[in-house]
C-alpha cells in the first residue's frame, strides 16, 4: 500500500505543486517523500530541505451507501508508520490541529500550509468505494446492480470498489477451488433431490435480492428444515452455506446459532441482500414470540430504534433466502395463520443424507472448498441480469399451474420459482445438470402435505385477508374523516401488532360464495375457534358502527405487518 519513493508519488505531488502556483498560492516548486519526512525545494537549483514529518493522503474513500467521503493520511509518529481516517472537513486548517491529538506536532500556520497542500492531493489519490453490505448494493432506482461478495459483479462503470474491512460483518473469502466443490456436489449431491432443493434455497437468494433492488415487493424467503438429529438437515444448510462462504459456526460467517435474543439475530441479518444464511438449531432459541419473528425476517427490515444519545438508529434491512432448522416446528409454536405459511415453508422429516458416511464425505469437501460457486454464479448472471426476469416468470407460470389448489397459491408460486430459477441458472453458470423437474415435484409434493393440514378456516382467514389487503380503499379507516364511495367495513386500532377488520356481514358472505364456500355457517362456527376471529357471545357476528350506520359484520384481528 505504502510505495514512499515511488517515482509516481513524487510525480503526482509535483503534479499538485504545479496545481497551486496556476491558483496563485505560493508554493515550492516540488517535494520528495521519503520514510520519515516530507522534503521541497525552492527551485530546480536548490537542494531539498525538510517540510514537514511525513504526512500525505494515501487514498479517499466513499462509503457507498452514505455517498460520505473521508481521507486516509499517512502519518510518521514515535518512529511508527500511521494510517489515520477522518472525514474531508479535516483538511480544513482548523481541523489539522487534531493531528495534535495523535502525536504529530501540528500549530495553526503549519496547519493552513497543509491544509493547501493536502486540499490539491485530493484529485490525484487512488479514490475507492467501500461497501459494508454482502449481495446488491443497495442505491436509488435506475443505477445499474451491482453484486458484491469479496469481489463486485456488474460494475459496468468499473469504479474501484473495496470491502470496507472495520465494517463488513461477513467474511466471504472463499476456499481451495470451484473445480474442487463442483467435483463433490457431482459425485455426493446431484441425484439427491433434496440435496438439489437446498441448493436452490442456497442460490435464490441472489434472485430475491435481485427482485429486491428492482423494487419488487418481495419476502425474504425462509425454509424451516424440521427433523431429529440424525436426518441430515445440519448438513444440509451447510451444503447452502458452502455456496458463498465457509460452512462453519464462527464469527463473520453466514452460519450462526439461534441462541440469542431477537434483536441480534436480525441484526446478524442486516445489509444481506442476496447471499443465503442459516441460522442453526431453533430448540436453542430464546424468542417468546415466533410470530412476530417470522414477519419481521420476511418483511425485510426491523422497526426503527434509538441510539444510546436517543437519536433514531439507521435502520437495517434485507433480502435473501434464510435456512432454519431445529427438532422443533415453528409454526406449530406461532399462531398458525396463513400468513405465517406464505412466509416460512416447512420441510419435516426429510432424508438429506443417506448414511453418516454421506454426511461425513460432504462435509469434507465443503469445508475445502466453499466461496467459488457464488462467484461464479454472480459473474454469470451479471453479464445479463434480465436472464433473473425471464427465469423466474417461466417458473412462476408452472408452479401456479402444479400447486395444489389452496388460498395462498399465487402468493407461493413466485417463491418456489426463486428457486428453481436459482437453480437452473446456477446449473448453467457451472456447467451442471441438475434434475429441476424433480425439485419441481420435490416442492409439489411437500406444499400438498402442507396444504392437507390447513383447516377450513385457516383457508377462508387467508382469503378474507387477501380481500381486505386488495380492498383496503373501500374500508373506513379509523381516525380519518374521508369516507370512500363504497364502504363494505371499517379498520380500526387493537393492538400494537394488530389491527381490527369489521366486514359487513352480507358483502362477505356474498365474497365466500362466489369463491364456492356456500356452507358459510359451518366456516364461521369453524373461525370462533381460532384466536384472531371475535364474536359477541353466543352468535358469529358483532355489531359495529360503520360510516354512521350500525352494522352486523364479522370482526378479524389481521397482523400490522400484513399490510
Amino acid at each position: 500500500m505504502l510505495q514512499l519513493k515511488n517515482d509516481q508519488t513524487n510525480k503526482q505531488l509535483l503534479d499538485i505543486t504545479q496545481d497551486l502556483k496556476m491558483q496563485g498560492y505560493s508554493v515550492y516548486s516540488s517535494y520528495k517523500i521519503t520514510p520519515k519526512n516530507v522534503y521541497v525545494k525552492e527551485d530546480e537549483s536548490s537542494e531539498y530541505s525538510k517540510f514537514c514529518d511525513l504526512l500525505y493522503i494515501d487514498r479517499c474513500i466513499q462509503d457507498y451507501r452514505t455517498e460520505k467521503v473521508s481521507v486516509q493520511l499517512c502519518i510518521r509518529v514515535q518512529e511508527q508508520t500511521k494510517f489515520l481516517t477522518f472525514p474531508m472537513k479535516f483538511l480544513q486548517p482548523a481541523e489539522l490541529l487534531g493531528l495534535n491529538d495523535y502525536g504529530y506536532p501540528m500549530s495553526i500556520d503549519l496547519a493552513k500550509i497543509l491544509s493547501k497542500y493536502l486540499l490539491k492531493q485530493v484529485k490525484h489519490v487512488p479514490f475507492e468505494i467501500h461497501y459494508d453490505s454482502i449481495g446488491f448494493l443497495q442505491k436509488e432506482s435506475g443505477i445499474k446492480p451491482v453484486y458484491a461478495l469479496e469481489d463486485t459483479f456488474g460494475n459496468v462503470d468499473n469504479k474501484n470498489f473495496k470491502v470496507h474491512s472495520q465494517l463488513a460483518k461477513f467474511n466471504l473469502k472463499p476456499n481451495g477451488s470451484l473445480e474442487g466443490w463442483i467435483r463433490g456436489v457431482q459425485k455426493h449431491v446431484v441425484g439427491q433431490i433434496p440435496l438439489e432443493f437446498i441448493l436452490g434455497v442456497s442460490f435464490s437468494a441472489l434472485v430475491l435480492g435481485y427482485q429486491k433492488v428492482q423494487g419488487k415487493q418481495v419476502h425474504t424467503s425462509i425454509s424451516h428444515l424440521v427433523g431429529a438429529s440424525t436426518t441430515g438437515k445440519t448438513t444440509a444448510s451447510l451444503l447452502a452455506i458452502s455456496v458463498f462462504g465457509k460452512p462453519a459456526k464462527e464469527q463473520g460467517s453466514l452460519y450462526q446459532s439461534f441462541n440469542a435474543t431477537q434483536n441480534s439475530l436480525i441484526n446478524k441479518l442486516g445489509h444481506n441482500y442476496g447471499v443465503c444464511y442459516v441460522m442453526d438449531e431453533f430448540s436453542m432459541s430464546r424468542i417468546k414470540d415466533t410470530t412476530s419473528m417470522v414477519y419481521t425476517i420476511a418483511e425485510g427490515y426491523d422497526k426503527d430504534r434509538l441510539d444510546e444519545n436517543s437519536s433514531l438508529k439507521d435502520a437495517v434491512s434485507w433480502a435473501m433466502s434464510l435456512i432454519t432448522n431445529g427438532e422443533n416446528s415453528i409454526l406449530e409454536m406461532s399462531n398458525k395463520n396463513l400468513g405465517l405459511e406464505v412466509r416460512l415453508q416447512e420441510y419435516k422429516d426429510i432424508k438429506w443424507t443417506s448414511s453418516s458416511d454421506h454426511a461425513e464425505s460432504i462435509h469434507d469437501f465443503i469445508i475445502d472448498h466453499y466461496g467459488h460457486a457464488g462467484i461464479a454464479y454472480a459473474k454469470y448472471v451479471a453479464s445479463d441480469w434480465t436472464m433473473i426476469d425471464l427465469a423466474t416468470d417461466d417458473w412462476t407460470a408452472y408452479f401456479k399451474e402444479n400447486l395444489p389448489a389452496s388460498p395462498i397459491k399465487n402468493r407461493l408460486a413466485p417463491k418456489y420459482a426463486t428457486i428453481l430459477a436459482g437453480l437452473q441458472l446456477a446449473g448453467e453458470a457451472l456447467d451442471m445438470a441438475f434434475h429441476l423437474e424433480e425439485v419441481a415435484h420435490f416442492i409439489i409434493g411437500n406444499e400438498e402435505e402442507l396444504s392437507y393440514n390447513r383447516d377450513i378456516a385457516e383457508w377462508v382467514y387467508g382469503l378474507v385477508v387477501e380481500h381486505i389487503l386488495t380492498h383496503e380503499e373501500c374500508f373506513e379507516i379509523d381516525g380519518k374523516e374521508e369516507l370512500p364511495e363504497t364502504v363494505i367495513g371499517k379498520i380500526s386500532h387493537h393492538d400494537n401488532r394488530q389491527y381490527k377488520v369489521n366486514i359487513k356481514a352480507d358483502y362477505l358472505k356474498k365474497v365466500l360464495s362466489k369463491l364456492g364456500y356456500s356452507n358459510t355457517a359451518l366456516i364461521f362456527k369453524a373461525l370462533k375457534r381460532k384466536p384472531y376471529f371475535k364474536s359477541e357471545l353466543n352468535r358469529q357476528t358483532t355489531r359495529t358502527a360503520i360510516a354512521g350506520e350500525r352494522e352486523v359484520t364479522y370482526e378479524f384481528l389481521v397482523p400490522k405487518d400484513a399490510f
